[in-house]
């Protein structure tokens, strides 16, 4: 049997659709794509589930061109969610814009060494202490991950008796765009970590094997 494989990017598959998409300055879908997520405007709860509703408009439909796709659509997802999310992302604009007026050099500068220097150190000695703890109280071995495998998303290994599941860690906050935390991290084990309101001293751990 012979065996053929191709291999093509997203841009380049993107001139093969027939339908045209519009185009933007690339700073402005950014800014777009980031206030849709920070607003949660696309949630399923307010633009309905397209992945579903995809698979339903393909198991359902006799014809599959774009118009039958727009009409199915209005037709089942939840009523006034296009203008819903369009609501929502302007107002994450008009917050965006004027946050942008109080940005200086001094704000970026300050902002880039609590990055490094901050945030950088204190995120990877918790992510190490919270893996050494959890190793622990999941009877498993910890082994710290390679250069190579963090690059991957993954931060370390735990080792039971008859496997071996890579894990990642991550603080809470890194999950409010997506639905499931399995949305986010590919990893077998997923920790994720916060501290919990009024209690400076407790950190609540969710602990998700895939």
């Amino acid at each position: 049997m012979n065996k053929k494989i191709i291999e093509i990017d997203k841009k380049t598959l993107r001139n093969y659709v027939t339908i045209e998409s519009p185009t933007y300055n690339p700073h402005v879908s950014t800014i777009i794509n980031s206030s849709a997520k920070d607003a949660q405007a696309t949630r399923a709860k307010v633009v309905g589930s397209t992945t579903e509703l995809m698979q339903r408009f393909m198991n359902e439909s006799e014809n599959l061109d774009n118009d039958s796709w727009v009409k199915f659509y209005t037709e089942n997802a939840p009523k006034g969610g296009i203008d819903a999310a369009v609501e929502k992302i302007l107002l994450m604009i008009e917050k965006k814009k004027v946050a942008i007026e109080t940005i200086d050099r001094e704000v970026v500068e300050s902002w880039v060494h609590d990055l490094i220097n901050v945030k950088t150190y204190t995120g990877h000695m918790m992510e190490e202490t919270l893996m050494n703890y959890v190793s622990k109280k999941e009877k498993a071995q910890y082994q710290k991950s390679s250069v190579d495998e963090e690059r991957k998303g993954i931060d370390g290994w735990f080792t039971y008796e008859n496997s071996k599941l890579s894990v990642q860690v991550k603080a809470a906050d890194r999950i409010d765009h997506y639905n499931t935390i399995n949305e986010y991290i590919k990893t077998d084990i997923a920790i994720w970590y916060k501290i919990k309101k009024g209690n400076s001293t407790k950190i609540e751990i969710t602990i998700e094997k895939n």
